[in-house]
């Protein structure tokens, strides 16, 4: 990954990283060595435990939109195993969060919540996984079902 999309991906990291903490109201921080080392996900609560394993993804393209029904050449599918892979290591919950170059963030999750917008997904491995954008979907979240209080 060249210089400028890491830059960009880290910038994309510290505003969740800072929504997060506006939310909760405790601090959360950059996981360190970008999950390479035990630790995995991308976002972490320094000071309470938290339910969520946040994989935080920024890209340019417009692949998402272009090629949704094709498993092969989307992005979404392979950063949602991705995201599976390291919430099941750190026994929490998959929350894949994501936007495009100048987009609102969206949040990919295995719940339904009702009362606001979403996109489900039901193929590819992502059955029962709903889009929400992420303002949305923080607005209506409880702290305590972030993190433990």
């Amino acid at each position: 990954m060249g210089s400028k999309q890491s830059a960009k991906g880290s910038r994309f990291e510290y505003k969740i990283r800072d929504m997060l903490t506006e939310k909760t109201g405790v601090k959360w921080d950059r996981v360190p060595l970008s999950g390479a080392g035990t630790m995995k996900g991308d976002l972490y609560c320094l000071t309470n435990h938290y339910y969520y394993c946040f994989e935080c993804k920024s890209f340019k393209d417009t692949v998402i939109q272009e090629n949704l029904l094709s498993a092969k050449s989307n992005n979404i599918f392979s950063w949602w195993e991705q995201t599976l892979r390291e919430a099941k290591e750190m026994n929490r919950k998959p929350a894949l969060v994501f936007k495009k170059d100048r987009g609102k963030p969206i949040i990919a999750v295995e719940e339904d919540i009702e009362g606001i917008n979403k996109f489900s997904i039901t193929a590819f491995g992502m059955e029962g996984v709903n889009l929400y954008l992420f303002t949305d979907w923080l607005a209506v979240k409880k702290v305590e079902e972030i993190i433990l209080v």
